[in-house]
């Protein structure tokens, strides 16, 4: 039975809609989520309100006291509340510890943001369930009161986190659970990897494969694409077929597994017609580009799949894949790989480079008009989060 936070109780939601959750791994029904009523949505917008003038008056350390409470409870459950996350959405589980991990960490460790106090709704992004409870807890810290409104396709773990705040005053903080809206989620790419020709290719092939199957490929604002500088590509993507063909798929909820299933199944269903339509405009496939069924499992799981971006006038389509799939688009250098994907684009973006010519990634960028937009981060050595998971500890706090 799906239990909403309103004014400091837990209730049950009585809306009309119902999601069944399905548990990706082995297509087994996990429970249901029923969406909340439009009485409970109003009631929880004026629990919010009462809640506000009294909480925000109190002294900023008293509601720090009572933030960092909490935060020391969800620190001795979070062991269990990233089995639950892999369990729910099919991330691996090292995975799902690092980013209870460094939520907490975070939160200990700084002060809160200093928007305005007022009273919030928020609703909870795909595939950031962590950032959105770090904020959350920050505006609760800061004076504010909050609405949650949770995607019922996504709302499990979401709400096991909620029962920790039960040191706030009533109405502080609501949780409901609202419809589920697949549709409108975007899969437009904002970042870009990039590997040059003077790299350290152990570190490249490492790395590249972590930023671009991190979450089995499903992180949100992801492109499937590295461009490598031409003169290296195959020798670099043969060094990554070695690499993708040795990570362990299966059980997320395993610890040596690197890479879990897709998170339902039109999740698989549109990555293969990607794919498929990449195939179409040019691309080779080096491996996989098929689901299939590790150790047995049932789920939603897709092969590791290497692709290689044609040279004609057809190319791949530069839209992000929501899985594990790394296409490796050649390029002359930075500049040509720039000036293709982004063009005339002022959105941010977030590049990761491979490479040991800073001084040229800084003028490409500037002759591309992007440096202004762009974060940029050097990789030069291996880190300790990156595949494969067997080789990783637990949880440490």
């Amino acid at each position: 039975m799906t239990e909403l936070l309103i004014r400091g109780d837990w209730v049950p939601a009585v809306g009309a809609a119902s999601h069944e959750l399905i548990d990706p791994t082995t297509r087994k029904p996990l429970e249901p989520i029923r969406s909340a009523s439009p009485a409970q949505h109003q009631r929880a917008n004026e629990a919010a309100r009462d809640a506000h003038d009294s909480w925000s008056r109190r002294l900023p350390e008293e509601r720090a006291a009572v933030v960092l409470g909490i935060v020391d409870e969800i620190r001795q459950a979070a062991g269990g509340l990233a089995e639950r996350q892999a369990i729910e959405s099919g991330q691996p589980l090292r995975e799902c510890q690092d980013l209870v991990v460094n939520a907490l960490r975070r939160l200990r460790a700084s002060e809160p943001h200093t928007e305005p106090a007022d009273v919030q709704t928020r609703q909870l992004p795909p595939q950031s369930l962590w950032p959105f409870w770090e904020g959350i807890l920050h505006a609760i810290w800061a004076g504010s009161t909050i609405v949650c409104e949770l995607p019922a396709d996504r709302a499990l773990t979401a709400l096991a986190v909620a029962r920790y705040a039960h040191k706030l005053p009533p109405g502080v903080l609501n949780t409901i659970t609202v419809d589920a809206d697949t549709e409108s989620r975007t899969d437009a790419a904002t970042d870009f990897v990039y590997v040059g020709s003077d790299t350290y290719l152990d570190v490249a092939v490492a790395g590249s494969a972590a930023q671009r199957l991190y979450n089995t490929g499903q992180r949100a604002g992801q492109s499937a694409r590295i461009h490598v500088e031409a003169s290296i590509a195959y020798k670099f993507a043969d060094r990554l077929h070695e690499y993708l063909a040795f990570l362990e798929a299966g059980d997320p909820r395993k610890p040596v597994t690197d890479l879990g299933p897709l998170q339902s199944e039109r999740a698989i269903h549109r990555a293969t017609e990607q794919i498929a339509t990449a195939l179409k405009q040019g691309a080779l496939v080096k491996l996989g580009g098929r689901p299939y069924q590790p150790w047995g499992l049932r789920g939603y799981f897709l092969q590791p799949t290497l692709l290689i971006e044609g040279t004609g006038p057809e190319r791949a389509p530069l839209e992000s894949i929501a899985g594990p799939v790394v296409i490796i688009s050649p390029t002359a250098d930075i500049g040509a790989a720039l000036r293709e994907s982004v063009g005339d684009s002022h959105a941010a973006l977030r590049l990761s480079a491979f490479t040991q010519q800073a001084p040229k990634l800084e003028r490409s960028l500037q002759a591309a008009s992007l440096r202004q937009h762009t974060t940029v981060e050097l990789i030069e050595a291996p880190r300790s989060d990156w595949f494969p998971y067997k080789n990783r500890r637990g949880i440490k706090l």
